[in-house]
């Protein structure tokens, strides 16, 4: 069987990668004679973090440059037809290419239906069923708030949805999917082997790791009040307890999108 394993953003997420590594070794140890491909955005973060050794093949997605001709295009055509299927065969080309009657769809995006209308699944979901392909959505989380009808739509076309925790499982229950194709399964990268490492300096043993988004940074009066309970609880920790804080990042990409930002300012 060809097992493709869609929505990857890059291993520059360090959750992205731990999902790609657990979900491969559960697939190597129960499909013995599958090929896995992954298809990806940064297949050059991948191989830096050793993803190489770890599927068979990589499929890269395409780029659609910021306010290039076609940027314009795309954009006119979605809003005079509704529909982004123009512009997704310039991402996705690479991957529709490989799907055929006997492929696996493991969309392992994680988050991806928890922000902005997700067109890349969407795109993908119709080509699937055209062709046939088993299609599934594997350690997802599903933001309530953000399921309309075509969310709604989209979620009962899988074959089967594997929900990471239970906000989600009920959420997807209540968007009309049977219960026969859900399931509740914990993130697969807690299946991952942990190691060991010493760190100095640190009272006694007892360690509380904590990250932080930077999407609470932006501005608004929630995302405050979360950096200030953040702060409040380290300030608890700290002169109420014998307990350490480990400070750790999980997201390393440029810009406003990694996890040092916020870390380090409620380190300062």
């Amino acid at each position: 069987m060809k097992i493709i394993l869609c929505g990857h953003t890059g291993s520059e997420n360090r959750g992205c990668e731990a999902i790609v590594r657990s979900v491969c070794s559960i697939l190597r140890s129960t499909c013995k004679n599958a090929v896995i491909y992954l298809a990806t955005f940064d297949k050059k973060a991948d191989v830096a973090a050793g993803l190489d050794s770890v599927v068979d093949e990589f499929i890269e997605y395409g780029k659609i440059k910021r306010f290039s001709p076609g940027f314009f295009w795309y954009g006119l055509w979605h809003k005079l037809f509704h529909n982004d299927q123009m512009a997704q065969w310039v991402v996705q080309r690479k991957l529709w290419r490989k799907i055929d009657g006997n492929t696996m769809l493991l969309k392992i995006g994680g988050d991806i239906y928890c922000y902005d209308r997700p067109v890349i699944p969407y795109a993908l979901n119709r080509v699937a069923k055209k062709r046939g392909a088993k299609n599934i959505l594997f350690g997802c989380s599903v933001e309530k708030s953000r399921i309309d009808t075509e969310m709604a739509q989209d979620l009962r076309q899988y074959q089967m949805i594997f929900a990471r925790e239970s906000i989600t499982f009920q959420t997807i229950a209540d968007a009309g999917v049977p219960a026969d194709r859900l399931r509740l399964y914990p993130d697969p990268a807690f299946s991952l082997k942990y190691e060991l490492f010493p760190v100095e300096d640190l009272r006694e043993n007892n360690t509380i790791g904590m990250n932080i988004s930077p999407l609470i940074l932006d501005s608004g009066r929630e995302k405050t009040m979360v950096m200030k309970n953040y702060e409040r609880l380290t300030e608890y920790i700290l002169n109420e307890t014998r307990w350490n804080i480990l400070l750790i990042p999980h997201v390393y990409a440029n810009g406003n999108k990694q996890d040092l930002a916020p870390l380090t300012a409620l380190y300062q």
